[in-house]
């Protein structure tokens, strides 16, 4: 596991120089490739037993129905069971919602204003039920 966390850090380390140097060939595959060890510590630090309550708490910061699938088939990939979605992101709910316009509130964070992901996430979760 600490290797994986290592080379995630130097990768990550890796794509913002190249960044900083404008490689937009080398930067994103640095970055897709720290992903990928993170996932694998993650993967290494949870020891599996198949009935077993593994959940994991997920902050929306998707915004595409192809981008929370990614990170939808991430999170099942390694193991988890159970997902706790933050449905009251940065003050505002991700999905719209009556009871906040009521209150004079805005009824759904604006960065998800083209996406509900509470319902993408549920979608996801009930065509995934085992």
């Amino acid at each position: 596991m600490e290797f994986y966390i290592k080379r995630s850090k130097h990768l990550i380390d890796t794509a913002k120089k190249q960044i900083q140097f404008s490689d937009i060939e080398i930067a994103p595959k640095a970055s897709n490739d720290a992903i990928i060890n993170t996932d694998m510590a993650l993967y290494y630090s949870m020891p599996y037993n198949p009935n077993e309550f593994k959940g994991i708490w997920v902050f929306p910061y998707q915004k595409t129905r192809e981008d929370i699938k990614i990170a939808f088939d991430t999170i099942t990939r390694i193991g988890a069971n159970n997902i706790f979605l933050e449905a009251f992101y940065n003050g505002m709910p991700i999905y719209k919602s009556n009871v906040a316009k009521e209150y004079g509130l805005l009824e759904q964070n604006p960065s998800f204003k083209d996406i509900d992901p509470l319902q993408e996430w549920i979608q996801l979760a009930k065509q995934n039920k085992k």
